[in-house]
């Protein structure tokens, strides 16, 4: 089987496979739905009518992602908050991925809070305490602290019951999200913008500057997280051999997902930051993108000031609850 992998589970998607009870006539069926499951052995797809149909892997003859229904908006903040979240966390994968009912059960060896917590979307399948019972065991089996990430108000419910059962809240996040064609209208790329250089994958010198959320230097698990995604892409402003600004995008579909904006600090307030948004949003365009979307800490007020001008407009807002010590 070709291109799905653990990474796709909670996307819609296509299987094509051989029924080995037709005997005469066209013997190939497609299936459609929400992937749930993948392993060496078996596909497992969410139909419409909410049955689980699984797939032999050996009867696969083809997958394809099938694209969600956003790609039929007229504008970006028209999209509904759960395909939003199931979009950003294709942007920006964890290493492994497990479901529990509804739940996607997110692992990369602690690396981001997004690929290292639950994204509840739906229902588990069983009582919230069971459920948080399971969480706790999962992520405890991992070495990892048991989270959820809660998009507001989407699951409010949720929120207030884990409130309820002492699992603080911390890390307050903003959804931003804007119309392509708009932010290529706001602003004027800096003359004296070092030229962007594109690559499929973070090299040393875009690594160099990249530090999650402060952090002195990114773990080693860091690259396989940063190179996952539905079409990851990377812009580096370079002055010689120095990478002065670097950006990510994923690009899926109609919509570019914004990540690891960043400059070094000898270069800043030179509106680097502002040309590697522009540079990175601008190859989204060429690929297809009509959309943009990106994730921001609500404590970062000047990267907030930056894409407001640009014309990112907030969605929604989700912030992380953690097990109670």
């Amino acid at each position: 089987m070709a291109d799905l992998s653990a990474a796709d589970i909670g996307r819609r998607v296509s299987v094509r496979r051989r029924d080995p009870t037709v005997t005469t006539g066209p013997s190939l069926r497609d299936t459609v739905g929400t992937l749930e499951e993948i392993d060496d052995d078996h596909v497992r797809i969410r139909v419409r009518d909410g049955s689980l149909v699984t797939v032999a892997r050996a009867q696969v003859v083809a997958t394809r992602r099938v694209q969600p229904p956003v790609t039929r908006l007229r504008r970006a903040a028209d999209v509904d908050t759960e395909t939003l979240e199931r979009l950003t966390a294709s942007g920006w994968p964890a290493l492994e991925v497990s479901t529990l009912g509804d739940w996607t059960l997110r692992a990369a060896d602690g690396f981001t809070g997004r690929a290292n917590s639950v994204l509840p979307l739906g229902d588990p399948g069983c009582s919230v305490d069971d459920a948080c019972a399971a969480v706790v065991r999962w992520y405890g089996d991992r070495g990892l602290t048991p989270r959820f990430q809660l998009p507001l108000p989407l699951c409010a419910e949720l929120d207030d019951a884990l409130d309820q059962r002492g699992w603080p809240a911390f890390d307050l996040v903003h959804v931003l999200v804007a119309d392509v064609d708009a932010i290529r209208m706001s602003a004027e790329r800096p003359a004296d913008a070092p030229a962007p250089i594109v690559a499929d994958h973070p090299d040393d010198r875009w690594m160099a500057i990249y530090h999650y959320r402060g952090q002195e230097e990114p773990p080693p698990v860091a690259r396989a997280v940063l190179a996952g995604g539905a079409e990851p892409v990377f812009v580096t402003l370079a002055e010689g051999s120095e990478a002065r600004a670097v950006a990510r995008g994923a690009v899926d579909g109609k919509w570019i997902g914004v990540t690891a904006v960043e400059v070094a600090p000898p270069a800043r307030r030179r509106g680097l930051g502002l040309a590697v948004m522009l540079d990175l949003v601008d190859v989204g365009r060429r690929r297809g993108a009509r959309f943009a979307y990106l994730q921001v800490a609500d404590e970062n007020h000047a990267a907030r000031d930056m894409y407001e001008r640009l014309g990112f407009v907030e969605h929604h807002r989700y912030h992380y609850r953690r097990a109670p010590q």
